[in-house]
């Protein structure tokens, strides 16, 4: 098990919700489709026990994701990035996106929502498998 891997895969998979989240990419129609306000999303920080708790709490399922996903990729020998993506996209359809859908309906939240939350996550565990597969 390559710890530095698992910790490099975190950050940049919590990079990546940097970008994502933020307003040039899909942090203004996140937050449409929330039907939240720049002001709302300002509030609810506030709100928040605290920011560093929600970013270490959104660290540790990250880690803990990159920990897993590192996990079965050492079932091979020797993965390919190709290898990577193909079990961390596998993973993500039927790990996060069959599960999160269902929520989403039930929840009666916007699909846009959905799209943009699940597509983020799996960029994040695409970022993540080849990053793994490669130091493997």
């Amino acid at each position: 098990m390559n710890y530095l891997s698992i910790f490099v895969a975190s950050i940049l998979g919590m990079a990546v919700g940097m970008v994502w989240y933020s307003p040039a990419i899909f942090g203004k129609a996140w937050l449409k489709a929330l039907g939240w306000s720049e002001k709302d999303l300002k509030q609810k920080k506030k709100g928040a026990k605290s920011m560093n708790v929600l970013m270490g709490t959104s660290f540790v399922c990250t880690l803990l994701t990159a920990y897993v996903l590192s996990t079965i990729l050492n079932y091979w020998q020797t993965p390919s990035v190709m290898l990577g993506l193909q079990v961390g996209f596998w993973l993500w359809l039927s790990f996060t996106a069959a599960f999160e859908l269902p929520t989403h309906l039930f929840e009666q939240r916007s699909l846009k929502v959905f799209a943009i939350n699940a597509s983020h996550q799996l960029v994040v565990t695409l970022v993540m498998a080849a990053v793994l597969a490669i130091w493997m």
